[in-house]
């Protein structure tokens, strides 16, 4: 799994967390919660608040 280039929130299986939006594969919506904090952490202390990020699956874009 890694993390790639950032989307909207009107791209299908959005998912909002903390008022930040994720698109991720539907078998990974159970990790939102686990991840979606340290994303969210990570992001505040490196490029600020507004972001939006998607999950998928390594070696894909």
């Amino acid at each position: 799994m890694g993390l790639v280039q950032s989307q909207t929130a009107s791209t299908d299986q959005a998912v909002q967390v903390d008022d930040f939006w994720f698109t991720i594969e539907q078998r990974l919506e159970q990790l939102i919660p686990i991840y979606g904090p340290l994303v969210i952490d990570f992001h505040h202390a490196f490029w600020g608040e507004n972001f939006s990020v998607r999950f998928s699956r390594q070696g894909s874009c």
